[in-house]
C-alpha cells in the first residue's frame, strides 16, 4: 500500500477520510510497475494506492508457468474471479480500516 506523506497519524485522518484507489493490471501486464507509476502522482496529491498482484502473474505465477501465458483456459476464468474477490475484499477492508474516504 502505497500512502501519501500526510498520513503520519492516520486516527488523526479518520474525520476527514483520506481518498484511496486500488490499482488492477491490464490484461498481459507481468508487473506493477506503471501501476506504480500511477500512484506516486496520487500520494504526492494525497491519494493512498493499493496495486493489487494479479493471480498467474509475478509472485503469484504458478511453478511451470513460462512466461505471461496462462496454461489453461480455466485459468483465464480462476483469474478474473480471484481478482474480483480480492478487490472486493479490499474495498471492504478500506471503508472498515480507515481514515480513508473515497474509495475507487
Amino acid at each position: 500500500m502505497l500512502l501519501p506523506a500526510k498520513m503520519e497519524h492516520p486516527a488523526d485522518q479518520r474525520a476527514s477520510g483520506v481518498p484511496a484507489w486500488i490499482h488492477l493490471a491490464g490484461t498481459g501486464e507481468k508487473t506493477f510497475v506503471h501501476r506504480r507509476n500511477l500512484a506516486l502522482p496520487l500520494a504526492r496529491e494525497g491519494v493512498a494506492s493499493i496495486i493489487l498482484e494479479s493471480p498467474f502473474y509475478g509472485g503469484r505465477k504458478p511453478a511451470g508457468q513460462k512466461g505471461p501465458k496462462l496454461r489453461h483456459v480455466v485459468d483465464l476464468l480462476a483469474l478474473g474471479n480471484a481478482t474480483i474477490e480480492e478487490t472486493l475484499a479490499l474495498l471492504r477492508w478500506l471503508r472498515r480500516a480507515g481514515p480513508f474516504g473515497g474509495v475507487g
